[in-house]
């Protein structure tokens, strides 16, 4: 028996140099599992020999799923017909025997729990290579079910890491930790999509559709042991039969195996994970419970019973939430209607101003369920590529519209808004690019913002071009100013304010000149008077003003200034009225002595009352009528 492991490590031992740990080179690799009692232990057994012709034998051992092993360094013994390893303290550990490329194995003494059953080793590759070859189909990019496969049983009883040189052990955990998740998640990508983009529409696309559904659930066993994966698997089961039934399908007829392989289903998924959860038998039923129907859940009830491997439980929670099931059927219907509504909407800008991108209608989803995975199953990636679709078809269209002969209204512009604003909120639900939204946005925002503003500035400044103030026309063109504010915003309000703050100016400027125009033909006042000055208490001017200034001045307080005179000759005296609302008040125009012609006087008691109540001394009086700072004392 000696002789069988040394010839079993031959190719591998002849020529080694040191110990039997110096290199790869020397020594030969097993691979297996056992069971102890009720738990399952993976193994790797590494075989080498000494210069001398010593056999050494590392054993390693862990349960599936842990990061910690335990290891047993053993030598060879051979005793008759039979081979012990033994420990160093000479004890036996465990009897093998020959069987082909594999070993035979059997626990002594010392086994990691009671009740070990005996067990074989193959002979297989490195740890490191074994885990290399993994890698490689990690890193595949879209992996199909068979790939899938193929990756779950390896992941199952992967190489132990502790079996790796010292060197390589933290590296290669690590690796093995982050590309297992980002395949699966990678994988279960490409399971929602397919999903949801193989087609449906002939009866050969829908049988081919149930042969892929049945294709990808028999891959998927291992990864239930994954974080949330059999909520995941569930979730894309329920999606895909969404998907079918709202193509005229039948999930239920095309999906379910049958009660008996729905048993053999059951005691696969179990023998992998055999934890009790009621999802468990969805999945082996190939058929969410949201679609069984009476004759299916009594079929499944029926393979069931006496079921192999499969505890009565499942039988008597199916019979026990049947009710449940119904009820929560008729609920879900709801649901699909409005994902129905959802779908049956046009491709069109009006589509995304109104629902976004397909956001369903609040009320009918919280009526129903508050559950985020019920959410997401009717609309989440069920819809992806009906939005897919609209987003594409929008920023296509927003394009179009920054550039088509309407780009210049701003109902053009609130569009653009609308649209750019929904699809920025439902980008993260859509394969789209948010740079590139928001580049084309960008773009057709500024491009109409441009447009409008120069057509809406252009009718500004053509309807206050003419206007008279205080006509019709000057009322319409200052009612257009004023609507602009909901009409437009952004650049294009911003351009067409400045544009209306200077027009109405200007208008204001003609009014005030008309007024003035008014109020010195009504005056009474002669050219020559009109033109003469008077003084206007001011210590930096002593020039005063012209009459006429005076006069326009008070239009600005609604002030009337009426001029008249009294006497002849020498006795004759210039008087000036003024009138505010139903006052008026009279002053005496007077010559003056510096550089103005007249000075302002007054006799008028009551008049005289007034500057004494308001304490404002004859000779400001003039600047207050004027508007100059000096009016104040």
């Amino acid at each position: 028996m000696r002789q069988f492991l040394m010839s079993a490590c031959a190719a591998a031992m002849l020529g080694a140099a040191n110990t039997a740990w110096a290199d790869e080179a020397d020594t030969s690799y097993y691979a297996g599992s056992f069971t102890c009692g009720n738990t399952e232990y993976a193994t790797d057994w590494n075989i080498s020999r000494t210069l001398g012709g010593t056999v050494s034998v590392r054993v390693y051992y862990q349960r599936p799923g842990s990061s910690s092993s335990e290891w047993l360094d053993l030598a060879e013994r051979s005793s008759g017909a039979e081979a012990i390893l033994i420990d160093a303290d000479g004890n036996p550990r465990i009897e093998i025997s020959p069987k082909g490329d594999s070993l035979g194995a059997r626990w002594l003494n010392g086994g990691p729990s009671y009740e070990c059953q005996p067990f074989s080793v193959m002979r297989t590759e490195s740890q490191k290579a074994r885990f290399d070859a993994l890698f490689v189909l990690l890193q595949t990019q879209d992996p199909l079910p068979e790939v899938a496969r193929q990756v779950a049983d390896m992941s199952a009883q992967p190489p132990i890491a502790h079996a790796l040189p010292e060197l390589d052990q933290q590296e290669y955990f690590q690796r093995f930790t982050s590309l297992g998740e980002e395949f699966w998640k990678s994988y279960r990508a490409s399971l929602v999509k397919q999903a949801a983009s193989r087609p449906l529409n002939s009866d050969e696309d829908r049988r081919a559709y149930a042969r892929w559904i049945g294709e990808v659930s028999s891959a998927n066993l291992h990864f239930m042991l994954r974080n949330d994966g059999l909520s995941m698997l569930l979730s894309n089961l329920q999606q895909a039969a969404d998907r079918f039934a709202a193509a005229s399908g039948s999930p239920s007829e095309a999906f379910f195996p049958g009660g008996g392989q729905t048993c053999q289903n059951l005691a696969a998924i179990l023998k992998v994970d055999r934890y009790y959860d009621m999802e468990k038998l969805e999945l082996a039923s190939g058929v969410p419970s949201d679609y069984w129907s009476r004759s299916v859940a009594e079929e499944i009830l029926g393979g069931l019973r006496g079921c192999d491997g499969v505890p009565e439980d499942y039988a008597q929670e199916l019979t026990r939430t049947w009710p449940e099931i119904q009820k929560n059927q008729q609920a879900l219907q709801a649901l699909r209607q409005e994902q129905a509504r959802l779908l049956a909407l046009p491709v069109s800008l009006q589509t995304v101003i109104d629902a976004g991108l397909l956001q369903p209608d609040e009320q009918v989803v919280r009526s129903l369920s508050t559950n985020s995975r019920v959410y997401q199953r009717f609309f989440g990636a069920a819809l992806d590529p009906k939005r897919e679709e609209l987003m594409k078809a929008s920023v296509a269209a927003i394009t179009e519209l920054s550039t088509g002969p309407s780009a210049d209204k701003p109902e053009s512009a609130k569009s653009t808004e609308a649209v750019c604003s929904a699809l920025r909120q439902g980008v993260d639900r859509s394969s789209g690019s948010r740079e590139e939204i928001d580049t084309k946005c960008e773009a057709a925002e500024a491009s109409i913002a441009e447009k409008v503003a120069v057509r809406v500035v252009a009718e500004v400044r053509t309807a206050f071009t003419g206007a008279v103030p205080g006509t019709p026309a000057a009322e319409q063109a200052v009612k257009l100013c004023e609507d602009l504010h909901s009409a437009l915003d952004g650049a294009a309000l911003l351009k067409a304010s400045a544009a209306c703050r200077e027009e109405r100016a200007a208008l204001e400027e003609k009014e005030e000149a008309l007024k003035c125009e008014q109020a010195i033909a009504a005056s009474g006042a002669s050219e020559d008077l009109l033109s003469s000055t008077i003084e206007v208490f001011d210590p930096s001017d002593s020039s005063g003003a012209a009459l006429s200034e005076l006069v326009c001045a008070m239009t600005k307080r609604n002030a009337q200034v009426a001029f008249s005179s009294t006497g002849v000759l020498m006795w004759e005296k210039q008087h000036m009225s003024v009138t505010i609302g139903k006052d008026t008040h009279t002053f005496l125009l007077e010559s003056a002595e510096g550089e103005a012609d007249w000075r302002l006087a007054a006799e008028d008691e009551k008049t005289l009352q007034e500057m004494a109540r308001q304490k404002v001394a004859i000779e400001r009086v003039t600047a207050c009528f004027m508007g100059r700072p000096s009016c104040v004392m």
